[in-house]
C-alpha cells in the first residue's frame, strides 16, 4: 500500500472513530428523536449507518451486500463496531485502486466509493450528534476532501426532498469547513 493509499485508508479509520464515539452514547430514551435527515429517526440513521459498513465490505470483497439496512436493537454500538471492522479490513487488504464497487445504491469506482465511505460517516455522525443536542465538527482533514468532492459532483437536478441529498442550503459568512460541507449535503445548520 503506498502512502496516499495508507492516508487515505487511515481517514477512513477516524471517520468510524468518530462516528463510533456518538453512537457508544446512543441509548434507548433517544432512538425515536428526529434527526436532521429527513424522515429518519435516530433509529434509522442507526441502521442506515450499520448498514453502510456492511455494504461496503461485501462491495469491496464481494461477499453478501444487504439490499437494505435492517432495524436495530439495543447492540447497535457493537453492531457498528462489528460491520465497520470489517469494511476496514477490506479497504486495507482489497486492491481497490483500480475496483468498480457494485453496491445497492450505485455503480460506482471505488477510489471515489472510499470518499462516499468517509463522507457518510463523518456527515451522518454529525447528523446522530446534532439529533442527540450535541455540537459536532467533522476533523478537517476529512471535511476539507469530501465538501471538494461533493462541490464537484454537486448537481441540483438530481437533488430534493427524496432524494440522496436535498438542494444544498445557506450557510453563514465565516462558516466553518463542516458547516458547509452540511449545508451543501443538504442540512439545515443549527440556528
Amino acid at each position: 500500500m503506498d502512502a496516499a493509499t495508507s492516508e487515505t485508508v487511515g481517514q477512513c479509520q477516524r471517520s468510524v472513530d468518530a462516528a463510533q464515539a456518538v453512537i457508544d452514547t446512543v441509548t434507548a430514551a433517544y432512538l425515536d428523536l428526529p434527526t436532521p435527515c429527513r424522515l429518519w429517526a435516530v433509529r434509522d440513521l442507526l441502521a442506515h449507518m450499520v448498514w453502510m459498513q456492511q455494504v461496503f465490505s461485501g462491495g469491496l470483497t464481494g461477499g453478501e451486500v444487504p439490499p437494505e439496512p435492517t432495524p436495530i436493537g439495543d447492540d447497535v454500538a457493537r453492531r457498528f463496531a462489528e460491520a465497520a471492522s470489517a469494511a476496514l479490513s477490506a479497504w486495507r487488504t482489497v486492491d481497490w485502486g483500480s475496483m468498480l464497487l457494485r453496491l445497492p445504491f450505485s455503480e460506482l469506482p471505488a477510489a471515489i466509493g472510499i470518499r462516499v465511505f468517509i463522507g457518510d460517516n463523518s456527515i451522518h455522525a454529525w447528523d446522530l450528534a446534532t439529533a442527540l443536542g450535541r455540537p459536532f465538527e467533522i476533523d478537517e482533514e476529512l471535511a476539507g476532501p469530501q465538501l471538494d468532492l461533493m462541490q464537484q459532483f454537486y448537481d441540483p437536478t438530481s437533488r430534493g426532498p427524496y432524494a440522496s441529498f436535498d438542494l444544498a442550503t445557506p450557510f453563514p459568512p465565516g462558516a466553518s469547513t463542516t458547516e458547509r460541507l452540511i449545508a451543501l449535503s443538504g442540512r439545515q445548520l443549527p440556528a
